[in-house]
């Protein structure tokens, strides 16, 4: 199995050794200039460890290069871990060196934010592109040493996939087949690709946390960035709170999708019962929203980001929690709420703020997703 791995992340990091531990040959497309001469001149056994520094697994990539054309020759798998703000970038870059004669499977762990519209619109129908994407990373991943090790703190037992609605059942099936021989968790397939759009994950989860800890006046002078800070540990119950509320409009999106297009999207649901379902025994309480994420252990040590500004912490301006969460994630959800009716004052309040707080942040929520989407599931 060949599979081209876009994107030198943490993720990226974990499944590149993870795929080449199970035999498959996997090569890393990046612009990581010191990766790729780290590659050029010794081509070591990457490493994956646990929270006790012991080595669950090792593996090497056949290939680490910036060059797409030599990336993709005979892969079979495309899976894009870089942010979903950057899909259309390297997706445009991609583009013409996609196979016009055989078919080649196109992927994003996740694939929220809309993937499968915008991959669609950027590659066009001219090729036998096969989109699809995961539900949500299949593991939490920290501490990289590029080109040598990854910690992994912890993996979901059961993983799920989409397809790009109307794939053939077969093509399905080929891709499920293979993805179940590369992790040791089993992954199953969805029945829409909706249903990625909606699953509650980072777009619901961190842009709360920021916007409770920006303070009173919103300028983070409250002093309540601390060093050390982490994210699920030391969270608050005012941004707990906050991400419940999310969450509630969240469900009412998915209850008025259901309605309009007749979908069964019953595998959507709330963000406290998805997180129990993924990390199980791992979290300690899961009496509340704040229980839950102050104990789940694969949690744990995932530090706040943040900088130094004029003498006080802020978010690390560079976070993709910006880039990812509030300006792809929640401007979807929010562009969605709207061209069905369905108010959504919280998921508003923190993206218009994180927009006007950043600067760079576009607002999206009237272009990121097809006027007509609701037309292709007539």
């Amino acid at each position: 199995m060949n599979i081209t791995i876009f994107g030198a992340g943490r993720i990226g990091h974990l499944l590149t050794i993870r795929f080449a531990n199970k035999g498959a040959k996997v090569n890393v497309l990046t612009q990581n200039r010191y990766l790729i001469d780290k590659f050029e001149k010794k081509n070591e056994l990457w490493r994956v460890y646990n929270h006790k520094g012991e080595v669950i697994c090792g593996g090497k990539p056949e290939l680490v290069t910036s060059d797409p054309r030599i990336a993709l020759e005979n892969s079979d798998i495309i899976l894009l871990t870089a942010p979903s703000n950057s899909h259309s970038k390297l997706i445009k870059l991609i583009k013409p060196y996609l196979p016009r004669k055989r078919k080649i499977y196109i992927g994003a762990m996740p694939g929220c934010g809309g993937f499968d519209w915008r991959c669609r619109n950027l590659i066009g129908k001219d090729n036998k592109a096969i989109i699809w994407g995961f539900k949500d990373v299949s593991h939490i991943a920290s501490n990289l040493v590029h080109g040598d090790s990854v910690l992994e703190g912890g993996a979901k037992s059961k993983l799920f996939i989409a397809m790009e609605d109307g794939t053939s059942e077969d093509d399905s099936k080929c891709l499920l087949e293979r993805l179940n021989c590369l992790f040791d968790s089993s992954v199953e397939l969805l029945s829409s690709f909706m249903e990625i759009t909606l699953t509650p994950g980072n777009a619901l989860m961190h842009p709360p946390v920021l916007y409770a800890l920006s303070g009173v006046d919103g300028d983070y002078t409250d002093n309540k960035i601390y060093p050390g800070l982490e994210w699920w540990s030391d969270i608050s119950k005012e941004a707990a709170e906050l991400i419940e509320a999310c969450d509630t409009e969240n469900q009412a999106i998915k209850n008025e999708v259901e309605s309009v297009i007749k979908l069964n999207l019953s595998s959507v649901c709330s963000l406290s019962q998805e997180l129990k379902d993924a990390y199980g025994s791992m979290i300690k309480n899961s009496s509340s929203m704040y229980n839950i994420l102050r104990s789940n252990k694969a949690y744990e040590g995932i530090k706040f980001p943040s900088i130094e500004d004029k003498g006080i912490l802020i978010p690390d301006p560079a976070s993709r929690v910006f880039f990812e969460d509030i300006e792809i994630g929640l401007a979807v959800l929010i562009a969605l709420g709207r061209t069905l009716g369905v108010n959504t004052p919280n998921l508003n309040k923190i993206h218009s703020w994180g927009v006007a707080w950043h600067k760079d942040i576009r607002d999206l929520t009237t272009q990121i997703i097809p006027n007509d989407w609701m037309e292709n599931y007539k």
